[in-house]
């Protein structure tokens, strides 16, 4: 392809080497719809397609978890009640799965076989753009939320998405985000949860649900993901012809907001059972925002001094909350791939009273370390395991690189800037012999006046009060209603549950496309192999699936142990890389 080239409606718009991806980068716009698309051309067998969308919540009723959902619950092209289901009954995919994350959702695919990334390509652009709930409600009713009766004729809340935030909402860690957002962001669309919160789930209504969709789900408003080494042009035929074609660019612009950052501080209460004991189960976190989605190098930075600081057991600011006994697990972290970063760090596992310790020990420690100097060494090795996990993520490599590359295309910016990260790796290792990092641990949270404060409290009352509130609620609305009011609830309800017992039709099952053993290789991908002899030692050897890493496992035959010794060799293998040994200790190991 090249450059202002046009193809199926396509219009080629740039193209540039990503040569630690050994990949081609091609930038193409759809000029009839407004779609915009991007295709990794590299030597990747394992093909990704995705589709995303800008989703920015208003509101906590999660509309947008909904949405995604709801829109693989059949479509106009497929129109079985779960096409996903019957797909992977002969797909071979190895990624089939949808993220509604803060402000964008992701509909990723991967399979190492082209006819099987066709169908699944195909199901899934169906499924976005072409939804069957938009004509069938019982579609929404079973995955947000609607009304139904026990045998007494009481009404009460159900639905998937309803049942599954509800659940969420119980656990501390789901609880805790969904604080820390209101205080860190007030302003922006991060302060609303994009999964939905379930005491405003039940405001969404149907209509307003297919408005979503409306609004978000147009090519003008999607960013198409190709990754690997597949036949381009029939793609783009295929995402033209089918889909795009049919629609015309709208300007649909919907942006997070830009949060200025400012202090504060709150306490919540989270769910333990009625009999559960309460002691130590506190969180105390601190938090703050500190750059924007395009500072990379700074992100980077910002993991790599967290994981020096707090990465182990050793590290120095974990080490100082633990052997002051202030709490049972420490952790500092970067939250990112949201226009603005922020760092976060949590003493867990504590009590109320220690809030105060921990306060002052996290500042009079990170100005002692900060005074002193943090251990090069440390940094360095920080560096490198970070470094490593970029290099080194998880299969299927192309969804990662889809995630990676909406981190800055989501907001205009270059989809590459994830991309190719060994510049920043390189320029941060340079500033190890600088004072920078002690620079940046001043300005992040030692001179930082805008940190927020988070309190994290036990309530054994706390799912009690939820149940009364919901029961209260239903009440009042179950009482204005009309005795034929109540019945067209109740026949809506039997509608569903007839609708979700009936069985797909024949003719809609034979809409689901399957592979046929013509579709698939005769013989299996038999990995390279050299065998060597190293110093009286059988070695085998294979080429390394990741640019710049070298790969060493070490087998020991433990054929002659027995049986009553493998718990312990398992429990050994656990200790092994995190105490000290005779030469080393537990420090330098875990460097």
């Amino acid at each position: 392809m090249k450059t202002e080239q046009i193809l199926h409606g396509f219009r080629v718009r740039r193209k540039r080497e990503i040569s630690e991806l050994k990949a081609e980068l091609y930038e193409l716009h759809h000029e009839k719809s407004g779609a915009d698309l991007i295709w990794l051309d590299r030597p990747e067998q394992n093909k990704t397609f995705c589709v995303s969308f800008k989703t920015i919540p208003e509101n906590d009723t999660g509309v947008f978890h909904i949405l995604e959902h709801s829109v693989l619950g059949g479509s106009k092209k497929y129109t079985v009640k779960d096409p996903f289901a019957e797909l992977l009954k002969s797909s071979v995919n190895t990624f089939l799965n949808a993220i509604t994350f803060s402000d964008k959702t992701m509909y990723p695919v991967a399979s190492r076989n082209e006819a099987d990334f066709f169908n699944l390509m195909d199901v899934y652009l169906d499924a976005v753009f072409q939804p069957a709930v938009l004509e069938d409600p019982n579609i929404f009713y079973q995955e947000g939320w609607h009304y139904a009766f026990n045998d007494q004729g009481q009404p009460f809340y159900q639905g998937v998405v309803y049942n599954e935030m509800k659940g969420a909402s119980s656990s501390l860690d789901s609880k805790a985000q969904d604080e820390l957002d209101k205080l860190l962001f007030p302003d922006s669309c991060y302060r609303f949860s994009s999964g939905g919160d379930p005491e405003h789930i039940i405001d969404l209504s149907y209509d307003d649900f297919k408005q979503a969709h409306a609004d978000y789900y147009h090519p003008s408003n999607a960013h198409f993901f190709l990754d690997g080494d597949l036949p381009i042009e029939t793609v783009l035929e295929k995402l033209d012809s089918n889909y795009l074609s049919h629609y015309v660019a709208e300007d649909r612009h919907f942006e997070p907001g830009f949060q200025l950052p400012r202090a504060g501080q709150a306490e919540h209460f989270y769910e333990i059972g009625a009999d559960e004991d309460a002691t130590d189960k506190c969180r105390f976190t601190l938090a703050g925002i500190i750059c924007s989605w395009e500072d990379i190098e700074k992100q980077y930075a910002v993991k790599i001094l967290c994981d020096a600081l707090a990465g182990s057991n050793e590290a120095p600011l974990k080490k100082a909350i633990l052997d002051r006994e202030l709490a049972q697990d420490f952790d500092m972290y970067l939250q990112n791939g949201i226009a603005q970063a922020w760092i976060g760090i949590e003493a867990q596992n504590t009590s109320e009273e220690k809030f105060a310790a921990i306060r002052e020990t996290i500042f009079s420690s990170l100005t002692e370390i900060a005074e002193k100097g943090i251990n090069k060494a440390d940094l360095l090795a920080s560096l490198n395991q970070q470094y490593f996990r970029v290099l080194d993520p998880n299969e299927p490599r192309g969804v990662i690189l889809a995630i990676e590359a909406m981190q800055a295309w989501l907001y205009g910016g270059d989809p590459a800037l994830y991309l190719a990260p060994a510049k920043h790796f390189e320029a941060l290792k340079e500033k190890i012999d600088t004072d920078y990092f002690e620079e940046l641990l001043r300005e992040i949270l030692l001179d930082n006046e805008n940190l927020v404060e988070l309190h994290s409290l036990p309530s054994q009352s706390y799912g009690e009060e939820r149940d009364a509130r919901e029961a209260e609620r239903l009440g009042t609305e179950s009482r204005l209603w009309s005795e034929e009011e109540k019945n067209t609830l109740i026949r809506q309800e039997e509608k569903l549950e007839a609708w979700q017992l009936s069985s797909d039709s024949a003719e809609a099952l034979a809409t689901v496309p399957c592979l046929t053993l013509a579709d698939l290789a005769q013989e299996p991908e038999y990995l390279q192999t050299a065998q060597l002899e190293i110093g009286g030692l059988t070695v085998l050897q294979h080429p390394s699936p990741s640019e710049g890493l070298v790969y060493l496992k070490l087998y020991f035959d433990i054929s002659d142990s027995a049986q009553e010794d493998l718990p312990r060799l398992n429990f050994m293998t656990e200790l092994m890389g995190n105490l000290g040994t005779s030469k080393r200790d537990a420090e330098e190991i875990q460097r």
